[in-house]
């Protein structure tokens, strides 16, 4: 009877015109979700997957350009791995570094001048599958926030407490670096080494084209990157 007032309530709040009744109870998914907590069950679905899904899902929707897209995913994810002893982050903090990594621009269809704002209201807008209302919050204020000169706490204490304003600037430097290497949106730098050594992250990178532009941006990103991080990105350019 609890159960059934429960769906009864769901029903009358959501006034859904389809109900999906899946072969199991409700109780069924609570002792689950204590497993899965616990440790005790290992799932055979990817739920991962279904939040990055979600997310390539918008990006497509806002016609951001999936090339872009993609090599960002990946350098956030090399960077991610490569810094964990200095970040401290989750597995899935590295999901919502990824979220933000393919929907960081897609407020331009919106608005070039207000890109980001644009971005927030997207991505706050659209439910994405796995996600949390707290962390979908999360990745639109990284989103937001990805070209804003000045994200000290002072100006984002009304947004966020201490602890999730450590979780923004980490994800926004690893954003930032990476966007950095890939400014001129045509994935110069595919052939690619990152790793930390003597306290500093070293890119090593070779390219058929000049990476000025992407040298110029990277300077930039890196103090931000080091100040958040303690160490120093070098972007170094193999000569073949």
């Amino acid at each position: 009877l609890p159960f059934l007032l429960i769906y009864d309530m769901i029903l009358e709040k959501t006034g859904c015109s389809l109900v999906y009744a899946p072969d199991c109870s409700l109780h069924e998914g609570l002792a689950y979700d204590y497993a899965f907590k616990n440790h005790l069950l290992k799932p055979i679905h990817d739920f991962e997957e279904d939040v990055l899904s979600a997310a390539w899902a918008i990006a497509n929707r806002y016609g951001s350009y999936k090339p872009h897209l993609r090599m960002m995913d990946k350098v956030c994810q090399e960077i991610f791995d490569a810094t964990k002893p200095y970040h401290g982050l989750s597995e899935r903090e590295r999901v919502m570094m990824r979220c933000c990594a393919i929907l960081h621009d897609c407020g331009k269809y919106i608005s070039l001048s207000q890109a980001g704002k644009s971005s927030y209201s997207i991505i706050m807008a659209t439910e994405i599958l796995g996600l949390s209302h707290e962390e979908r919050r999360m990745v639109a204020l990284v989103a937001e926030h990805n070209h804003t000169r000045n994200v000290s706490y002072e100006l984002m204490e009304d947004e966020m407490d201490i602890e999730e304003y450590f979780v923004f600037t980490k994800l926004l430097a690893i954003l930032r670096i990476s966007n950095a290497l890939d400014r001129s949106h045509k994935q110069k730098m595919k052939n690619r080494s990152i790793s930390v050594q003597d306290g500093k992250l070293f890119i090593s990178t070779s390219s058929q084209g000049s990476i000025t532009l992407e040298k110029g941006y990277f300077e930039e990103k890196a103090d931000f990157f080091q100040e958040v991080f303690a160490i120093r990105p070098v972007l170094r350019e193999k000569r073949d």
